[in-house]
């Protein structure tokens, strides 16, 4: 819903001769935006603006073209490869500044406004892939509950990170009430133990400030991404993904109340990070316990072709006493054949795409039942995905028969006909099977 007041023009005089711009509530929005996140693409700036109002990307070029003329934007244009397209990006001008400052949009402090020029792409590259993911965060929730810090500015330090200076410093920190999301976008270029060594410090982060909740994700990328790609060189951000998780499963105390660390590819970081924001993710107990509950409904009562009954098993009648119940997994059921010639333990596992506690506990699980390490014989777990899209996009990376997938979306479309699972071919390959394999 647009306000009257957002649209209303507000005139900017510049010089002798009386001319000037006119700047609507929406357009000094978006500069103080580009004010505070530095530097954005012209498309980040036009992707704000029509989150507002409707303007046409000729109109919003011709305006823009205007207001570097007047130096309320500094644009740069960018040539992507030798023979690549070009496209400009963009700082708060000088008058821009000024304009904002005499509004109290930003601080009297900012002035002179430091404009920064030469960027080589790779730069570049991890620079937008950061920008992106902080946009889009501001465009899918409400923008006055978001606070947004630059990690390299003072006021990180003072009210995000005050264990001390340059604890850990990541690409950007968004905040709503107690949750913190700390960005690192990843180009694939740091050492693995460069990765393990930040989450160690995370860790020891989360526990300086246990009232705070601490989530760190990791967006993979490659520069591609950035120049509107994101379908190319899939398989290796997949193998990265996986690397990365896998070392951090070493880590062997990911499991913290106040902490959650996801290792996602770019474009699905995007659209997580908003749930993130609003507390959607990581999944809230009460959701975990609606999938579980539509698991068993569909697979129990609506399908006449899953020919099993799903009888619940306590917790204390299958886990030994020293297995910490954050391992755990979400139910444990006996699958049993109506006939009574088959009778199965499966731990029922809801899987959250990206989460890397989640891929601890799948870890540690499938191998305690390669090792036998429960009070009775369970023979495999079940990995339940809400949906069809994470399941397809999630990077597990575990070579295991005693794991298979399924998503609770394509159970309720597919409850006419024997349910597909899926388990892993190779680590990042699944093939379809049934339950019975």
């Amino acid at each position: 819903m647009k306000h009257i007041n957002d649209l209303e023009k507000k005139k900017f005089i510049k010089g002798m001769n009386r001319k000037g711009v006119e700047l609507t509530q929406v357009e000094l929005k978006m500069l103080s935006f580009l004010f505070e996140q530095n530097m954005l693409r012209g498309e980040d700036l036009y992707a704000f603006v029509t989150n507002h109002l409707s303007i046409t990307k000729k109109s919003f070029g011709n305006k823009m073209a205007r207001w570097r003329n007047y130096e309320v934007v500094h644009g740069q244009k960018v040539r992507v490869g030798q023979d690549g397209f070009a496209f400009y990006i963009y700082q708060l001008g000088k008058w821009g500044a000024e304009i904002l400052v005499n509004e109290g949009m930003i601080p009297e402090s900012a002035l002179p406004i430091k404009i920064q020029n030469g960027y080589e792409r790779k730069q570049l590259s991890h620079l937008f892939g950061t920008k992106q993911l902080v946009l889009d965060a501001v465009l899918h929730c409400e923008e006055d509950k978001i606070e947004s810090y630059n990690p390299y500015d003072k006021t990180y330090h003072e009210l995000v990170n005050k264990v001390e200076p340059k604890f850990i410093v990541p690409d950007w920190v968004l905040r709503s009430e107690d949750r913190y999301v700390y960005i690192e976008v990843d180009s694939g270029s740091e050492r693995l133990q460069v990765i393990e060594n930040k989450v160690k410090k995370y860790i020891e982060l989360s526990l300086k400030y246990p009232e705070r909740n601490h989530i760190v994700l990791f967006s993979v990328i490659e520069e591609k991404d950035v120049f509107f790609s994101p379908s190319e060189e899939q398989k290796q951000r997949q193998v990265r993904i996986d690397n990365m998780k896998q070392k951090l499963y070493q880590l062997r105390n990911l499991l913290q109340n106040n902490l959650s660390v996801y290792v996602l590819h770019s474009s699905r970081a995007s659209e997580v990070i908003p749930q993130l924001l609003t507390g959607d993710k990581p999944l809230p107990v009460s959701y975990v316990d609606m999938e579980l509950d539509t698991t068993w409904s569909i697979l129990h009562e609506h399908n006449d072709y899953f020919a099993f009954e799903l009888n619940p098993i306590d917790d204390k009648e299958v886990y030994l006493h020293d297995v910490d119940h954050s391992l755990y997994a979400d139910r444990v059921y006996e699958v049993v054949h109506p006939l009574g010639n088959f009778k199965e333990i499966v731990l029922f596992i809801i899987l959250d795409e990206g989460n890397a506690q989640v891929y601890e506990r799948l870890q540690y699980l499938s191998t305690a039942i390669d090792k036998n390490y429960f009070k009775q014989k369970v023979h495999k777990i079940m990995g339940i995905y809400p949906d069809k899209e994470q399941r397809s996009n999630d990077v597990i990376g575990m070579l295991t028969d005693n794991v298979l997938y399924i998503d609770n979306q394509s159970l309720m479309e597919g409850s006419d006909q024997v349910p597909v699972f899926y388990r892993h071919k190779t680590k990042l390959l699944v093939e379809e099977t049934t339950y019975e394999g």
